[in-house]
C-alpha cells in the first residue's frame, strides 16, 4: 500500500526503453493507487512521463525533475520554475539495457542527488538553494555537470564541476549544522535562566562570539547599548551588502546573529506576556496571541510542535447536525506527525477548590474539572473521526498514534501547598494526557 506522508513509498514505477540512435530513454508511471489521489476526472489519465535519457553519443545522464508527489496540483509537471535538465557525465559508454540497470546507476548518484525516483530526481529539499539561485541569476535551463573546468555558463547551460558542487554542498551542511549549534546554545541558556529564576539561582549568558559586528548587535538586541536610528539602519544595510562575503570569511556569524536577534525577539514577547496577564484579557485575546506565536505551545509537553490549524473541528457532530467538537488549536509533532489538541482558558481560571479537602490538600475547581473533560473529549472525538477528517481535508502530514490533549489555564498560586498541587507553566497549569 502507498504512503504519501510516512514510511515506504510506492507512487510509481518506471518503464526502460531500449537505446535507439545511441539514446535510452526512462519514463515514470504513476501507479492506479496514485491516479486515484489526483481525482483525476472521467476518462482521463496521465501517461507516462519522461524521468532519465542517457545518450551515448555524448556519453551523458539527462535527468528530467518531475513532481511526484499526488497531492499536488503539479504532479509529473518539472519541479523547478526554469531548470528542466540536470546533466552528468556517464563513467561508461555503456547505456543501461534494463531497469534494474537503471536502478543500479540512480543509487550511484553523487551525494547531493536525489536517488530515489519515488521523490523525483533532481536535488533534495535542503539543497533546492542552489537551484533557486541558478534561476534567480540566470536564465539557465539546464544544469550541466562536468569532470573537469570551471563553473560557467554556456548558452543556456550551466556547467559545474562536480567537485565545485561537492564544495557547495557540503558548505551548505556545514552552515546548517552551525546555525543547530547556535540555536542550542540560545535554547540552553535559555533553560537554564528559565530554571534558575524560579529557583532563585544566578542567570548565564549565551555565547556571543568574537566577531565584532555580532558583540555589537547583540548588545544593541540587549538594549546594552544605544543608537540612533540612522546608526541602526548603517548597521543593518552594511550587514546585508556584506552577508555574502560574512559567510564566506566567517561561517557561522550569520546564523549566530540570528540566533542572538531571535532570544531578544523572545525577551520582548515574555515582556508582552508579562503584561497580558496583569491586564486581564479574555479568551479570544489569548487565542490570537497563540495564534500568531504558535511555537509557545511548544513549551507545554516538551516536543516540537508546528501549527496544523487553529479553532479546529475534531468531530462529535450528530445526526442531528448539533454537537460538532472545536478545539483552539491542533498542532503537531514536528518530529513525528502525531497530533495534539490545544484548549485555551482565561488566566483568571480558578484551578483548586478555596477550601482545604483535608489538611494541605486542595481539589480541582468546577472549572478545572470541566476543562479537562472538555478537552479529553476533544482527544477523543479526534481519535474517532481522524481517519474522516485527514481525508476530507487532504492532509496527509498528520497522524493519530497517540493524540495528546494540552489544557492552558489559570496561573500559579502563590500559596506554596497550593503551587505544590500543580504541574504548571509560565501562564497555566499544563496537562499533557
Amino acid at each position: 500500500m502507498a504512503n504519501f506522508g510516512t514510511g515506504e513509498v510506492n507512487r510509481g514505477s518506471i518503464t526502460f526503453s531500449p537505446a535507439y540512435l545511441g539514446v535510452a530513454t526512462v519514463f515514470f508511471v504513476p501507479t492506479t493507487q496514485t491516479l486515484q489521489y489526483l481525482r483525476l476526472p472521467q476518462g482521463k489519465t496521465i501517461e507516462p512521463v519522461k524521468l532519465l535519457e542517457f545518450d551515448g553519443a555524448q556519453n551523458r545522464a539527462n535527468i528530467y525533475p518531475i513532481n511526484t508527489l499526488p497531492t499536488q496540483s503539479s504532479f509529473a509537471l518539472p519541479k523547478y520554475r526554469h531548470v528542466r535538465v540536470i546533466s552528468l557525465p556517464l563513467d561508461s559508454s555503456e547505456l543501461p539495457a534494463s531497469v534494474e540497470e537503471v536502478e543500479f546507476f540512480l543509487e550511484g548518484l553523487p551525494r547531493g542527488f536525489i536517488k530515489d525516483y519515488q521523490f523525483g530526481l533532481g536535488f533534495p529539499r535542503e539543497y533546492k538553494v542552489l537551484v533557486e539561485a541558478v534561476e534567480s541569476l540566470t536564465s539557465c535551463r539546464e544544469i550541466r555537470f562536468t569532470n573537469t573546468g570551471r563553473t560557467t555558463i554556456i548558452n543556456d547551460a550551466l556547467l559545474v564541476p562536480l567537485d565545485d558542487f561537492e564544495a557547495a554542498r557540503s558548505e551548505l551542511d556545514r552552515i546548517v549544522a552551525r546555525a543547530r549549534v547556535a540555536a542550542s546554545n540560545v535554547k540552553q541558556a535559555y533553560a537554564q535562566n528559565w530554571l534558575a529564576e524560579r529557583t532563585e539561582q544566578e542567570a548565564v549568558a549565551y555565547r556571543r562570539g568574537r566577531h565584532p559586528m555580532i558583540q555589537t548587535f547583540s548588545d544593541v538586541a540587549a538594549n546594552n547599548e544605544t543608537f540612533e536610528e540612522d546608526e541602526i539602519d548603517k548597521l543593518i544595510n552594511v550587514l546585508a551588502s556584506q552577508s555574502k562575503s560574512i559567510t564566506v570569511a566567517r561561517p557561522g556569524s550569520l546564523a549566530k546573529l540570528r540566533g542572538d536577534i531571535e532570544l531578544a525577539e523572545l525577551d520582548a514577547l515574555i515582556s508582552r506576556f508579562v503584561d497580558m496577564l496583569q491586564a486581564g484579557h479574555n479568551e479570544g485575546v489569548w487565542q490570537s496571541f497563540f495564534a500568531q506565536n504558535p511555537f509557545i505551545l511548544s513549551f507545554a509537553c516538551g516536543y516540537p510542535f508546528i501549527l496544523v490549524q487553529g479553532q479546529a473541528s475534531v468531530g462529535g457532530r450528530k445526526l442531528s447536525g448539533v454537537g460538532e467538537k472545536i478545539t483552539d488549536f491542533l498542532m503537531k509533532n514536528s518530529a513525528t506527525n502525531n497530533v495534539a489538541v490545544f484548549e485555551i482558558k482565561r488566566p483568571s481560571t480558578k484551578l483548586l477548590q478555596t477550601t482545604e479537602h483535608r489538611s494541605g490538600v486542595y481539589g480541582p475547581s468546577q472549572e478545572l474539572a470541566e476543562s479537562i473533560t472538555q478537552i479529553l473529549d476533544q482527544g477523543y472525538q479526534l481519535t474517532t473521526s481522524f481517519p474522516v477528517i485527514k481525508d476530507k481535508s487532504h492532509r496527509y502530514d498528520i497522524e493519530s498514534f497517540s493524540v495528546h490533549a494540552c489544557l492552558i489555564a489559570g496561573v500559579t498560586p502563590n500559596d506554596p501547598e497550593r503551587r505544590s498541587r500543580l504541574n504548571s507553566s509560565a501562564i497555566a497549569c499544563v496537562m499533557c494526557m
